[in-house]
């Protein structure tokens, strides 16, 4: 709420975050949390490297608008 009355204030763009896009990555981290002890290094790396992506996803979103 804080950062959007200063946007509103100082006349910046204000731009909403997808909330699917959000939860997508919660989602992966909450699985991750969840199967770390019974995943190999590899499918590890692999599921970081996704939530990784649908950060960066939201991230680059965020900078078009």
């Amino acid at each position: 709420m804080s950062s959007y009355l200063r946007k509103a204030g100082l006349q910046k763009e204000i731009y909403s975050i997808p909330d699917e896009e959000l939860r997508k990555v919660y989602n992966g981290i909450v699985e991750l949390k969840n199967e770390f002890p019974y995943m190999s290094h590899e499918e590890i790396k692999e599921k970081i490297t996704e939530m990784q992506s649908n950060f960066l996803d939201i991230y680059n979103y965020k900078k078009r608008r």
